[in-house]
């Protein structure tokens, strides 16, 4: 959908730079799934693409996902833990995914610290309204 919406819009556009793109949001999906690896590395390794079984027992066809869009994530995963932060579960759902061709990362928001967070249990609580904590990343067009 990324690529066509890139295509597309390069070919109507009079501009001579390719559209820039940001894609963020709550993806629901930690960075060792196969979400955060297609679209950063631009495919999915075989050993996360298992088929699943339906409820007859019978498998489903595998699937081979592609891209050849320049995304990097604008949060760090190793140094930002989590971005939902529940009893049962702690991890980073949340991310900020750019066109490394065309845009520099300027800074990057830190977390609140697990202390802050679990004051009151787990999120959302008296302090932070949502079960997600913002992810914020200041982006600069890069200068070619």
């Amino acid at each position: 959908l990324l690529v066509d919406f890139k295509q597309s819009v390069a070919a109507g556009s009079v501009c001579t730079e390719p559209p820039a793109v940001i894609f963020c949001g709550d993806f629901n999906s930690t960075p060792d799934k196969y979400v955060h690896q297609l679209l950063t590395t631009g495919t999915v390794s075989e050993a996360l693409l298992r088929p699943t079984a339906d409820k007859n027992g019978c498998p489903d066809a595998m699937f081979s996902c592609e891209h050849d869009l320049p995304l990097e994530g604008a949060v760090p995963h190793e140094s930002v833990p989590w971005s939902n932060y529940t009893r049962a579960f702690a991890g980073l759902l949340d991310y900020i995914y750019f066109d490394s061709g065309q845009f520099d990362i300027d800074s990057v928001l830190p977390m609140p610290s697990e202390e802050v967070v679990t004051e009151f249990t787990a999120l959302p609580s008296a302090s932070f309204v949502s079960d997600h904590l913002p992810v914020v990343a200041d982006l600069q067009f890069r200068r070619n």
